[in-house]
């Protein structure tokens, strides 16, 4: 689990219910389908969707806090958001196999 970041509370947007739900047992946080589900105070939301979708996604929403994606190929200037960034990790994560996160490092 992303245990390092329960200082703050985390919000994680995918457009994807099915693959949302694979992701919601290993973090702790609030994961929504749905952009009116996320409340006027969120310290930081994390874009989960397909790379060509960052942008317009960025754009549905008056995104509250800081905003990032998870894309290594795509520019931070996709979110139009104020306060934006990029969070992957340094390794490839597969969707089908088991991933102990506390030995992943991160690059923010």
């Amino acid at each position: 689990m992303l245990t390092s970041l329960t200082s703050c509370e985390v919000w994680v947007y995918a457009r994807n219910a099915s693959a949302l739900h694979d992701f919601r047992d290993d973090i702790l946080g609030h994961c929504i389908i749905d952009t009116a589900d996320i409340p006027e105070k969120v310290d930081l939301t994390i874009l989960a969707v397909n790379d060509d979708q960052i942008g317009p996604v960025s754009h549905q929403f008056a995104w509250p806090g800081l905003v990032v994606h998870t894309s290594g190929t795509v520019a931070v200037t996709a979110l139009v958001q104020e306060r934006r960034g990029v969070l992957w990790t340094l390794q490839s994560l597969k969707k089908n196999q088991e991933t102990q996160y506390q030995n992943i490092p991160f690059f923010i």
